[in-house]
């Protein structure tokens, strides 16, 4: 238990970072792309509230521009809007960021990539593996 609760706030840290590197970058443009393939869940947890998933996709991104975003899409079963959503990069990628994840349609997961290398040099990346926690909420927000 005291592992997925480490890896829940390295992420929480990991999208807070991501969010404030995206306000002193700035953002030239955002590019729609394909959706993530390899989709599978790793684990579920009954929580207070709702239910816990992990899940895991594949996506090679495009060459994203400097100082620029790519929203990559991923199907979540049962995901709706108003569900938090972390996401971060299995591994590091230099220069290569995720900047946050949100539920945007049903069953639908975006999450938003950037080019964190600068204001001149775009970031081409080969295939990255994202890992995404989706709480799906039993109990409707306020």
């Amino acid at each position: 238990m005291r592992q997925y609760i480490y890896l829940l706030v390295l992420t929480a840290v990991s999208i807070i970072v991501d969010s404030y590197l995206n306000q002193w970058l700035g953002s030239a443009g955002v590019v729609l792309a394909v959706t993530g393939t390899g989709v599978s869940q790793l684990a579920e947890w009954d929580v207070k509230g709702g239910l816990m998933q992990w899940w895991t996709g594949t996506v090679d991104p495009g060459s994203i521009a400097a100082a620029a975003q790519e929203i990559e899409t991923f199907t979540i079963p049962g995901a709706t809007a108003g569900d938090p959503v972390w996401a971060s990069l299995e591994a590091p990628v230099a220069n290569l960021n995720i900047q946050g994840a949100k539920v945007t349609g049903t069953d639908v997961v975006s999450v938003y990539l950037g080019c964190n290398y600068g204001v001149t040099t775009a970031v081409d990346s080969t295939a990255v593996v994202v890992q995404m926690m989706v709480l799906k909420r039993a109990i409707a927000s306020s």
